[in-house]
């Protein structure tokens, strides 16, 4: 697996505006044929200083893995036990790296590891999908890979405002204050005014309609690969993701909740 060419591989990520469907995005997207994608969310970046920094693979992946434990267990904000095997992603990641590496081929290793470990098909790979979530994460990733494509999640500014609030104020009570509020609603408005600037080639998918058999094949299509049907089958690693813990509706076999559609 360590000839698995990489040199022309594409990279999208999933980026979003709020409370608009990302995580949902992303685990549409969970063992789809041609693309490779991850279990959650996750910065690269601080582990090196620069692009050009090479970090020992052994030491990089021990600290990534001390990082980010959570997303091969019980991940509490997803609310979802993904059971990944971290002493066969770490072997194939060794395995699949040279001594020393850079940032760039340390996404790309994480995710072949990944992808590995999960016993999922390489061939005809299209894109590796990267949940960079949010405009900080998006900007550094866009510093590596350039030409990135975008799908990013939006929704009604007004229902994206009322569950930025609500559902972060129940989960955490630390959280209710101006601060937050004001953080809600500059990020619906001023990363949006942001991402539309960027030139790169992207898609907008509304929560409201993130269920549509229209909306499916346009995502299908953006990523170069087939439709399938499992794209209406929200998973982690396959395992089923009912919503994260912050929402209070949750989905019994992965399937879309409708009520988000309705913005009352």
């Amino acid at each position: 697996m360590k000839n698995f060419e990489t040199n022309n591989l594409k990279i999208a990520l999933i980026v979003t505006t709020g409370r608009t469907g990302s995580d949902y995005l992303n685990c549409c997207l969970d063992n789809l044929e041609g693309i490779m994608t991850f279990c959650g969310k996750f910065n690269y970046h601080q582990f090196f200083i620069n692009q050009d920094h090479k970090v020992n693979k052994k030491i990089l992946i021990n600290k990534f893995i001390t990082k980010h434990k959570y997303l091969f267990s019980y991940n509490k904000e997803e609310n979802i036990n993904t059971k990944v095997d971290l002493k066969k992603f770490k072997n194939f990641f060794i395995k699949l790296s040279d001594d020393k590496i850079n940032r760039k081929d340390f996404l790309i290793t994480l995710y072949k590891a990944y992808h590995i470990t999960l016993g999922r098909n390489f061939k005809n790979i299209k894109f590796l999908v990267h949940h960079s979530h949010g405009i900080n994460e998006t900007n550094r990733v866009l510093e590596d890979f350039p030409n990135s494509k975008l799908l990013i999640t939006i929704r009604n500014p007004l229902a994206n405002l009322k569950s930025g609030l609500s559902n972060w104020f129940r989960y955490d009570k630390k959280r209710i204050s101006m601060d937050h509020v004001f953080v809600y609603i500059y990020r619906i408005r001023q990363d949006m005014l942001y991402l539309l600037r960027i030139k790169n080639k992207k898609l907008f998918v509304k929560l409201e309609e993130a269920n549509l058999l229209k909306v499916k094949k346009k995502i299908c299509k953006f990523l170069d690969i087939k439709f399938q049907k499992n794209i209406f089958k929200a998973t982690l690693a396959g395992k089923v993701w009912r919503g994260d813990s912050l929402s209070s509706d949750q989905s019994k076999k992965g399937e879309y909740i409708k009520k988000v559609s309705n913005n009352n």
